[in-house]
């Protein structure tokens, strides 16, 4: 039964850091979006009727596309770690006699 809880501790330790990371990237990624697509309005504006105003916008959209692809990736990473841990604590908690709020 000791061994059960520590395993199950030891996983949701981990998990949760895992988690925290994941969000870090998360935000950092949301952030270099919004960045992105600041300097290509910006840039836009600026460079309206310059020759480079479309290999900007193509070079912008395809960076941007790819972090928007990035954030997907991560966001889906972050839905299986709230599971885990969501898990990993039921198993906890069941391993302490309280299983009232389970399901039959």
């Amino acid at each position: 039964m000791e061994k059960l809880r520590i395993f199950y501790t030891q996983n949701l330790s981990k998990h949760r850091n895992e988690l925290q990371q994941v969000k870090r990237r998360l935000n950092f990624l949301a952030l270099l979006r919004l960045t992105v697509f600041l300097l290509v309005a910006l840039s836009m504006y600026f460079f309206w009727s310059s020759w480079i105003a479309p290999w900007i916008f193509l070079l912008g959209l395809v960076v941007f596309l790819y972090l928007v692809s990035r954030y997907v990736d991560y966001k889906r990473e972050k839905a299986y770690l709230e599971r885990w841990v969501t898990i990993n604590e039921t198993e906890l908690v069941v391993l302490e006699g309280r299983f009232h709020h389970l399901f039959n």
